[in-house]
């Protein structure tokens, strides 16, 4: 509920009380954009006669995200936006290797989801949303290969340092990338074991404004990426200036 001083905050909860249990039931089939909140997901699921699996084991945790998940899609025909992420579900990210994904969707156009690995990605990318046009995926950086060609713009982010490795698996991976928008602080633990050099030949913009000066290093030293002559690339300066030891 947006207020005067422009903040949003919950509705009160008997607001939300009736809008779950009388209002919701009755208009389900019409939602389009769907923001869910780890508050409103019992109320919301309760309004649809939906039971959630109360074993309070780790693999119970997980298989109850993937069936929430299908529900949802299953509930809310005509969903075109659909937020799934780290703040609405009750463990940290879906996981289907137990239960995979069985709705198919013709309506959404627009999924932000945090996976537990690369491969439930391609799950999701499996037929299920023939019209989806924009995915947003938090995925650990596991990465297990694969081509996909039609993929042109990635955002990486994580906790634990990238490695020469993962952006050469990527680089390969995603062979006509265009976008690199990459977000670590950490580290990288083997600065000095990079073999071969990455190239991305169609990339045209390069954002590592959030990241240490070990990616800097990685992007800007010759001996490490190849980058075309045409690259926007947005940076930090000052990170810029001490690894080039000041030649900008």
């Amino acid at each position: 509920m947006p207020t005067s001083d422009g903040l949003v905050y919950s509705l009160p909860d008997p607001i939300l009380e009736r809008f779950f249990l009388h209002i919701l039931p009755k208009i389900h089939q019409n939602i389009e954009w769907f923001h869910l909140q780890s508050r409103s997901m019992e109320r919301s699921l309760r309004a649809t006669n939906f039971r959630i699996f109360t074993k309070g084991t780790e693999c119970y945790k997980r298989d109850n995200n993937a069936i929430i998940f299908n529900h949802i899609l299953t509930m809310f025909t005509n969903l075109q936006y659909l937020n799934f992420d780290r703040s609405s579900i009750y463990d940290d990210r879906l996981f289907f290797c137990m239960r995979r994904p069985t709705v198919v969707s013709t309506n959404l156009l627009e999924l932000h989801v945090s996976l537990h690995t690369f491969d439930d990605c391609l799950y999701l990318l499996d037929g299920h949303f023939n019209q989806l046009h924009s995915l947003y995926v938090d995925v650990t950086n596991n990465f297990p290969g694969g081509i996909f060609k039609s993929v042109h713009q990635v955002s990486l982010f994580d906790e634990r340092p990238f490695e020469h490795e993962f952006f050469l698996q990527s680089a390969q991976s995603f062979p006509f990338l265009e976008k690199l928008y990459e977000c670590n602080h950490e580290r990288q633990m083997y600065k000095e074991c990079s073999k071969s050099i990455i190239k991305y030949p169609y990339l045209k913009q390069l954002d590592i404004i959030c990241t240490c000066k070990d990616y800097h290093k990685q992007f800007l030293f010759d001996t490490k990426t190849c980058l075309s002559f045409d690259v926007h690339v947005s940076m930090d300066y000052e990170l810029v200036k001490q690894v080039t030891c000041n030649f900008t």
